[in-house]
């Protein structure tokens, strides 16, 4: 009886892992990510190391690339890709691709011009689930959430507030995204198995107090 129970906790230690889920770093390439399902004009990628515009060849370069947030965001994590809002859209949304839930953890973020404002939303099947306001500037910054649970979409709005960054001279609403660190939120079944692995221990817990009286 003793070797079954240690079996049983074996299981239930396991499930129970499978429902805490570890982080995960979403990054970004030359086709986007395979997690978001975006496309343009909502979200658009940029090869940082070149100043080219990977997807949509809308133009060759940024003036005074180099020090903008593009840049900054890139060398900060170190990646040739980042996600961006072209044309300043003042819209974007990032939506799992598999509609799978998720924990908004953080993400590096930069004004690529300048500073503004911009409301981060977070939804799950269309509901509101959060919103947070946080101020960007050219110098980037990983930003932490600690409201977005279990949501399977993210927006970013910009503000009206933007100033331009006198180092720069470029100009527009623009941010620069370098990743997205996010958690997995378990599928119910999951839940059902802890549920029931938990009944398992619990009943040969009793039958073994039984059995000792």
């Amino acid at each position: 009886m003793n070797r079954k129970f240690g079996v049983l906790s074996v299981l239930l230690f396991a499930f129970t892992g499978a429902a805490q889920a570890a982080p995960q770093v979403i990054t970004f390439d030359e086709t986007g990510s395979s997690f978001f399902a975006n496309t343009y004009p909502e979200v658009d990628y940029f090869n940082v190391f070149t100043g080219q515009i990977a997807s949509s060849g809308l133009v060759s370069g940024f003036v005074g690339f180099a020090v903008s947030g593009y840049r900054h965001v890139a060398d900060a994590i170190s990646t040739e890709w980042i996600a961006f809002n072209p044309n300043a859209v003042s819209l974007s949304s990032f939506a799992s691709a598999s509609g799978e839930l998720f924990n908004l953890d953080s993400f590096w973020l930069a004004g690529a011009w300048g500073s503004q404002t911009l409301t981060i939303t977070g939804y799950a099947d269309g509901v509101l689930i959060d919103t947070a306001t946080i101020g960007v500037s050219i110098t980037a910054q990983e930003y932490f959430f600690s409201g977005f649970q279990g949501i399977d979409t993210f927006t970013i709005a910009t503000g009206n507030d933007f100033v331009l960054d006198p180092l720069v001279s470029g100009s527009g609403r623009n941010w620069a995204m370098g990743s997205v660190t996010i958690t997995a939120v378990p599928e119910p079944e999951t839940y059902a198995m802890l549920l029931a692995g938990l009944g398992i221990v619990g009943a040969v817990a009793r039958r073994r107090r039984i059995k000792a009286m």
